[in-house]
């Protein structure tokens, strides 16, 4: 391997897991499909548009957080020196121009128009909303807020459903979607970090609300749309009971090893979020 395909691969695998994430994209948008109708091809590049995405936010994010990361994560790669911001800045670039000629070639007007305001929303994120300290003035909102930009996202993949299902299915598929990228986001952020100094940092949901009450909310999330997807018909009861038990034993673990489910607890998380998508597909009514 050479040294530059090393250092990537180190970039990728502690910022920006490929195999996971194109794991999470897959599922994803078949979800998306099973009530948009999307043939086999466009959930295929649709995917690959979601992952790109996520990639371009991922790529922004290190800019905006630079002097942030520079002070309590030196040991990241872009601190460190694995990987030079500026080059991370040139694939950034020809990211973007690939998520616009996909976009171009994929999508339909309206689908375009949505397709540029998701982007467009996403260089405001990088902006923090013009909002300053906006994480410490609101955490919850923080959250919410940055997550929208992926429902821009979904609703344009589900382009082909706005005419063939209710809006109610179409709202319960969005949502139960949208939670699985909630979990994925609090489960990053269970765990404490601390500065170099052994100082708590204050950029984790277990530092603002608590570990307890975080693992408590994703049960939550989970739970409720798993049941909002049966009230709907987009899953059958015995899917819902499946997915509910899912998160109930993820509950259970939580309290039985405490200390092993915290250190590992964005693993467990991201996993939890696999099986949330394909209970989803493989439970049908």
């Amino acid at each position: 391997m050479s040294n530059t395909a090393a250092r990537y691969y180190q970039y990728t695998k502690i910022r920006f897991p490929l195999g996971p994430l194109l794991l999470h994209c897959g599922l994803a948008v078949l979800v998306i499909g099973e009530v948009s109708s999307a043939n086999n091809l466009d959930s295929l590049i649709y995917a690959l548009i979601y992952l790109l995405f996520l990639f371009h936010m991922r790529v922004l994010d290190e800019y905006k957080d630079k002097d942030l990361d520079d002070k309590y994560y030196p040991d990241r790669p872009v601190q460190s020196g694995t990987v030079k911001l500026k080059e991370l800045g040139v694939i950034g670039i020809f990211n973007f121009l690939l998520l616009l000629l996909l976009g171009f070639v994929q999508l339909n007007s309206l689908s375009w128009g949505l397709y540029l305001t998701a982007i467009g929303y996403s260089f405001l994120m990088y902006k923090e909303f013009f909002i300053k300290d906006f994480w410490n003035r609101s955490p919850a909102l923080y959250l919410l807020s940055h997550q929208v930009v992926l429902i821009l996202l979904f609703l344009v993949f589900m382009q082909d459903g706005y005419a063939n299902q209710s809006l109610f299915r179409l709202v319960a598929n969005l949502a139960f979607v949208y939670g699985s990228v909630l979990i994925i986001e609090l489960g990053r952020k269970i765990k404490r970090r601390y500065d170099p100094e052994g100082n708590e940092t204050e950029d984790t949901y277990a530092y603002v609300w608590g570990q307890r009450f975080t693992i408590n909310l994703i049960v939550v999330i989970g739970c409720a749309v798993f049941a909002l997807n049966a009230w709907t018909g987009n899953l059958s009861l015995i899917g819902a009971w499946i997915g509910i038990s899912l998160y109930g034993f993820f509950w259970f673990l939580s309290h039985v090893i405490k200390k092993v489910f915290i250190d590992n607890a964005r693993e467990y998380s991201f996993i939890l979020t696999l099986l949330h998508l394909i209970i989803y597909l493989v439970v049908q009514p």
